[in-house]
């Protein structure tokens, strides 16, 4: 029911329905799902730009970090990302996005991989680590056309491929290397 009301954009409702969850998962003694629905309470009270951030967010990484590791999917870790972000510790989220990145491969969810390399790929570059940005963008752009290859079908638009290539580009251009930036401009522009 809150993700509907959330969907729909009424936040405080969605909030009051998470807060219900909460109650029912802390009654459970599940940890995961509290953990879980304590992150989604962050996230909306993150939206609603609402006090109490800050107490989800940090209830869910207690949460999550007392699970045992083998327990945690992917999404979760992406989850912790995600968390770790918006209070700027990325060195810790870079961490949380390889262990996802690596669950993802494993799982062989290769859109759940790409959001994380998305991810990784704007942590690195805001860190000013322009190759390891350009690694994730151009393994992005690549998942992309394997992705499209695969089902027979455009799922990634050219245009969002193009984007793909020329975020390499770009990065390339940044770095001075001007061969591979050609290249990923070549691919860009084919997909124009």
């Amino acid at each position: 029911i809150a993700s509907v009301y959330h969907l729909f954009g009424d936040l405080d409702t969605a909030v009051t329905y998470y807060e219900k969850t909460l109650e029912v998962e802390i009654t459970e003694n599940n940890q995961i799902s509290h953990a879980r629905a304590e992150a989604q309470t962050g996230h909306l009270l993150s939206e609603a730009n609402s006090a109490g951030v800050m107490n989800h967010y940090s209830e869910a990484i207690n949460l999550f970090e007392e699970v045992a590791e083998e327990e945690l999917q992917a999404e979760d870790y992406l989850e912790l990302a995600n968390i770790q972000i918006y209070i700027s510790e990325f060195d810790d989220a870079i961490d949380y996005l390889r262990t996802a990145t690596s669950k993802f491969t494993k799982d062989d969810n290769k859109q759940g991989l790409i959001t994380s390399l998305q991810k990784l790929a704007s942590i690195y570059e805001y860190k000013g680590k322009l190759a390891l940005a350009t690694k994730c963008f151009r393994n992005i752009a690549i998942l992309m056309e394997n992705i499209n290859e695969e089902e027979g079908e455009m799922r990634y638009g050219h245009e969002t491929l193009a984007n793909a290539f020329q975020q390499v580009a770009s990065l390339e251009l940044k770095q001075k290397n001007l061969d591979p930036e050609i290249a990923a401009l070549e691919k860009a522009l084919a997909y124009a």
